[in-house]
């Protein structure tokens, strides 16, 4: 049938006009699977001085024949309004070569054309209008589909037009309290203070003897405070913070918006506060110590960053103290050598009870830290005893940014089943539970259902189809199988539903099923990543199939 297939285009040619050739029986074309389930291109800064966001534009999967149809990739809110120019990422493109088309149109008539295979690709840049739009449209034939295409992200360049001008600079001695600029707006003046105007204060504790400690800045002064219950506030001067490290500080609190919101006061037995003043404005927010948000979270760290002393630090300790694992203690201070350690309220173990109070740093509990409870992480890279496990949030077991902090909990410490599966299995077949807090291991293989996954073929399928369907299953999951509601039905060794699987950083073509024998329970694919396709030749459809997913751990 090939052979007929070139012959028929040879004489087409010879005869001064080319028309399509369709596929002969039994031809099939070899295609991969539409897509990597390694993530694409994320928001923020892209190629340059381009800025890159997301979106969610697509086809039908597969698309129709003798379709003609538009997409508008509506940019407005979603881009700065002074962009002037954008290109798209198509995660997958995929038409028949030659005969389908997807374009792609922006200002003054400018268009891009696609034909075939182009995942992964980047169009050309497309000049905006004011409409900050662009169109993509889907062209087709009579025959032969394909699974069609799928952007998901655009980046856009901005340009604004500024009158020169003298910008207003602060002076030595103050601080800007200005946010970042936008995208889209001009230079402008800085709205200075002075440095003693401005206080930031982050401290933790609390407990049975009510103790609180940490550190605060008035200005470029770094002070070690400490709050006893009855007793006046203890701050002791320990050294200069660097101006320019200041200002960096100023501007993510300033971005973060945190005097524009309403303070908090949370009550729990050991609290954390971020306390930050300018001028006659003030904002205190009291949370549990490690269950601020994310975002709140790591400005504290970057707060802490300025009461670092040593290489990189931006703390210089001051007269009578000297910098010891990267903090301001006093020189003067002299301890016996004795060793009972104890757990100071900043994370850090010290030699004995004098030790600490020479770091001015409060006792939490005696013994070394890092046992359940105790903060784990931070700029300080604080860490747990033995086999303890640092949490950072829920589920979340790994720092989400550099310096985030946690607590530390039991090494079986579980949220979801699924942080379980780093534990060794006991060797009966059976699934990781969690119950209270704790991970417990069940008995048996637990098949659970792909929630929102169904492929069910048209009944007939139609002729020259190339289906494709995603799987991905859960984080944890390790195996999959599928589920036909029968009957289940393909023209014999002419259609096919295959299964591709995601090894070694590549899709591979695992199994192959044709006539009336499709997927048994016992057909279990190992992998997270899995992809459906319904291949058919030109002639002869059968009923088809319905059939769900499952996974395991």
């Amino acid at each position: 049938m090939k052979l007929r297939s070139l012959f028929v285009v040879v004489a087409a040619l010879a005869a001064g006009c080319m028309d399509k050739v369709e596929p002969g029986k039994g031809e099939i074309e070899a295609e991969s699977p539409p897509g990597s389930p390694l993530p694409g291109p994320s928001e923020g800064k892209g190629d340059g001085e381009a800025i890159r966001v997301t979106i969610a534009v697509e086809s039908a999967h597969p698309y129709a024949n003798n379709a003609s149809q538009s997409y508008q990739v509506a940019l407005a809110g979603r881009v700065p309004s002074c962009a002037v120019r954008a290109r798209l990422h198509f995660a997958t493109l995929r038409t028949e070569a030659g005969y389908d088309h997807v374009h792609v149109d922006g200002a003054g008539g400018i268009r891009q054309s696609f034909d075939g295979s182009h995942d992964n690709t980047w169009t050309q840049w497309f000049a905006l209008d004011a409409a900050l739009a662009l169109t993509v449209r889907l062209e087709t034939d009579s025959s032969v589909t394909r699974d069609g295409f799928r952007l998901d992200s655009v980046e856009v360049e901005a340009a604004i037009a500024c009158s020169r001008r003298l910008i207003r600079v602060c002076e030595a001695g103050q601080l800007d309290i200005n946010p970042s600029r936008a995208v889209c707006e001009c230079p402008r003046d800085q709205t200075c203070v002075a440095d003693a105007a401005v206080t930031l204060e982050h401290v933790v504790g609390g407990g049975f003897t009510g103790q609180v400690g940490g550190h605060r800045s008035v200005g470029t002064d770094a002070f070690n405070v400490v709050y006893r219950l009855g007793e006046p506030e203890a701050a002791t001067r320990v050294g200069t913070i660097d101006h320019t490290r200041l200002q960096e500080v100023m501007l993510q609190i300033a971005d973060a918006g945190l005097l524009q919101r309403a303070a908090v006061l949370e009550s729990s037995n050991w609290n954390e506060t971020l306390a930050v003043t300018v001028g006659a404005t003030s904002r205190t927010f009291t949370r549990a110590a490690g269950s601020f948000p994310a975002a709140d979270a790591a400005l504290i760290g970057e707060i802490e960053e300025l009461f670092a002393c040593g290489t990189g630090g931006a703390l210089t300790c001051g007269a009578g103290f000297g910098c010891t694992d990267g903090q301001c203690v006093e020189t003067s201070c002299v301890c016996p050598a004795n060793y009972a350690p104890v757990c100071g309220t900043n994370g850090q173990t010290y030699s004995n009870a004098c030790a600490a109070g020479c770091a001015q740093a409060p006792v939490r509990h005696d013994g070394e830290c890092g046992i359940v409870g105790d903060a784990c992480g931070t700029i300080l890279g604080l860490s747990c005893q033995g086999n303890l496990r640092c949490r950072y949030g829920a589920s979340q077991f790994s720092a989400p940014f550099p310096d985030a902090g946690g607590s530390c909990v039991s090494y079986n410490y579980c949220d979801a089943p699924s942080d379980c599966g780093w534990l060794v299995r006991p060797a009966v077949p059976g699934s990781w539970a969690c119950e209270s807090n704790g991970c417990a291991w069940k008995a048996g293989l637990v098949w659970r259902e792909v929630t929102g996954f169904r492929f069910n073929t048209a009944h007939p399928y139609g002729n020259q189809i190339s289906d494709w369907r995603q799987v991905y299953l859960p984080a944890g999951a390790t195996k999959m199988r599928l589920v036909v509601n029968p009957p289940f039905e393909l023209e014999s060794n002419y259609d096919f539903l295959e299964v591709y699987t995601w090894i070694n950083a590549r899709w591979t073509l695992v199994k192959r099923y044709t006539g009336t024998v499709g997927p048994a329970v016992t057909d279990e694919f190992p992998g997270q990543y899995h992809y459906l396709r319904l291949a058919t030749d030109a002639s002869v459809t059968k009923r088809g199939f319905d059939l769900s997913a499952q996974y395991a751990n």
